[in-house]
């Protein structure tokens, strides 16, 4: 079957936000992070009011 994932890093952090041609091996989601900016983007689509 044919994906237009990418393979993650092996080493470094993992984007939670791109689609990866693999699962992670289990030891490695420890290095799994969002971007700043879709993390931002999430709360925005929840119309939240951050003070």
């Amino acid at each position: 079957m044919k994906t237009d994932g990418e393979d993650y890093p092996l080493s470094g952090e993992i984007d939670v936000m791109k689609y990866y041609n693999k699962e992670p091996r289990i030891k490695d989601r420890t290095r799994m992070v969002a971007a700043e900016k879709d993390v931002l983007g999430l709360l925005w689509l929840t119309k939240l009011k951050i003070k």
